[in-house]
């Protein structure tokens, strides 16, 4: 494998609101670009260089929306093309592991997001544990650069939220809903 985007000189800090913003927009962008067939440069993909570019502009929802729209338009339907190569910094990837990187960042990152807003987000069950799978797999802490910590126990509920509460923050519902806006109690 290349260099992956995590080679890093130095570790990443504590981010603000509009730095893990623009994390997460880039990111999906940077990624739905290679879904799309382009290579993405390493630093397309650098938590540091994500951070500090300004992917929002005036308008962080529009900003959003636009990528996950365009990531929804560029994402594989055909379960056969999820097993496509395509190019990422750290070698070719099959696109439904450039698809589980999406869903990735976005539970992370609308995670963060949810706290941040004073949200209690509740990852459910059917979506944490694939991706917990995904996550121990792919990314291997070698290749991380130090941004991922060590292994900590269960700090937060992996469940299904109460009945009624569609569990998780706007940003993440948003993905897994095929790009619908959906609200309600605690998440608007």
């Amino acid at each position: 494998m290349g260099a992956t985007p995590w080679d890093s000189p130095t570790p990443c800090a504590v981010w603000n609101l509009s730095q893990v913003t623009n994390h997460l927009i880039g990111t999906i962008a940077a990624l739905t670009r290679a879904l799309s067939g382009d290579q993405v440069e390493p630093t397309a993909l650098a938590p540091d260089v994500t951070a500090a570019t300004d992917h929002v502009g005036a308008d962080a929802l529009a900003a959003f929306d636009r990528a996950t729209e365009s990531f929804l338009a560029a994402r594989p339907t055909d379960p056969a093309a999820m097993s496509e190569p395509r190019a990422m910094p750290m070698g070719e990837v099959p696109a439904g592991a450039v698809v589980n990187l999406v869903a990735l960042d976005a539970t992370v990152h609308g995670w963060d997001i949810g706290r941040a807003s004073g949200q209690d987000p509740v990852i459910p069950t059917g979506l944490a544990q694939p991706l917990l799978v995904f996550a121990r797999h792919f990314i291997r802490p070698a290749a991380s650069g130090g941004i991922i910590g060590a292994k900590v126990g269960r700090r937060r509920r992996l469940a299904d939220g109460p009945p009624g509460r569609l569990p998780g923050p706007p940003v993440l519902i948003r993905l897994t809903t095929g790009g619908q806006r959906v609200s309600s109690p605690g998440n608007a």
